[in-house]
């Protein structure tokens, strides 16, 4: 039957993936995970070569995209928006932890917009470093995620869920600023800066 609805449909070739238990295990996630701000997995099929995931279609970019945008053009992202935004991230992060489940790559680029409208619903993606099946006794010893959003409990090598909550204060930080909050020439400074807590704060002249 017909329903007339829009999916989206990623085409994943498989050679490409380096490791088969760990995109099982994201695949798992995203058919466990029923959240308005979380993308929605509908289904997965397979050939010889590809699966292909059927998901979810948005059509508004990337958060990521939304912050620089305006950074751009110096304009700020209105305080009523930023509250919007970032009830949805916790909300959508609240609802992933009490599942047992830890993104671990959170960032503007892994939150995606519905529709392109200033109070689109937003929607997490990209549980490709997620882990699921945790408690509140058990303690990650993987240093993943990206250099800007990563938390210094991670880069000393044993860190739980609240690595999520530290990436999405980042990024608080990042929409009312247009910047990041920690900052070096490479990756060895950025992280000497994170785990320092040496706080960039941009000058107020920035979007005048």
């Amino acid at each position: 039957m017909e329903t007339k609805e829009y999916k989206a449909c990623k085409k994943l070739s498989k050679r490409k993936i380096s490791n088969n238990d760990k995109f099982k295990e994201e695949i798992n996630i995203l058919k466990s995970i029923d959240h308005p701000n979380i993308i929605k997995l509908h289904e997965v099929f397979e050939d010889k070569n590809d699966y292909y995931l059927i998901m979810e279609e948005c059509l508004g970019g990337s958060l990521f995209d939304r912050i620089f945008t305006k950074l751009s053009g110096k304009k700020q992202i209105s305080e009523k928006n930023i509250a919007l935004i970032f009830k949805q991230i916790i909300d959508a992060l609240n609802h992933c932890h009490s599942q047992g489940i830890c993104h671990r790559d959170l960032k503007p680029e892994n939150i995606l917009f519905l529709n392109k409208s200033d109070n689109s619903p937003l929607k997490l993606i990209d549980f490709g470093l997620g882990v699921s099946n945790l408690n509140e006794n058990v303690k990650l010893i993987q240093k993943v995620g990206s250099p800007h959003y990563v938390a210094p409990e991670v880069l000393n090598g044993e860190y739980d869920f609240k690595c999520d909550i530290w990436s999405a204060g980042v990024i608080l930080y990042n929409l009312f600023s247009g910047t990041h909050p920690f900052n070096g020439k490479n990756e060895k400074e950025i992280f000497a800066s994170i785990q320092a807590k040496k706080v960039y704060f941009p000058s107020e002249s920035k979007f005048n």
